[in-house]
């Protein structure tokens, strides 16, 4: 019986600390994310300072973390982020069937740039998103 109690303590530590290193993944995914949009912003105004954008890249993804830890929201970040990934393979496959891509970018991580370069496959890759988040 205590063989019982131990393997169950143990499990439920265990399963209380994968959780938390999964939740800790998803905050800082939602960091990174801040920081893109922030150092994106910072671009967009035109601004080239190295000190400047690194300081943008930290608000940004603490700002972000928070809010992702604030409204629980980690949970959306990696259907968003799924759903992003899992779309670009998709066209990427097709991209691929149609000789419009050779196997050897999906090495480099070109396949995304090579989506958003023409409007035909890029639609293609925002429609399969939101259709797989409505669905779940």
């Amino acid at each position: 019986m205590s063989g019982w109690i131990v393997g169950f303590v143990f499990g439920v530590r265990f399963a209380a600390a994968s959780y938390l290193v999964w939740y800790v993944g998803a905050i800082i995914a939602a960091g990174s994310v801040g920081a893109l949009i922030a150092t994106g912003l910072i671009n967009l105004l035109g601004v080239d300072t190295q000190w400047a954008i690194a300081i943008f890249a930290v608000v940004g993804a603490v700002l972000a973390a928070f809010i992702a830890l604030a409204f629980a929201l980690p949970v959306y970040m990696v259907i968003v982020s799924t759903a992003m990934a899992e779309a670009t393979a998709a066209v990427a496959g097709v991209m691929l069937i149609f000789n419009q891509m050779e196997l050897v970018h999906l090495r480099y991580g070109a396949a995304w740039a090579l989506i958003e370069e023409s409007w035909f496959w890029g639609s293609c890759g925002w429609s399969w998103p939101r259709s797989a988040s409505a669905a779940k």
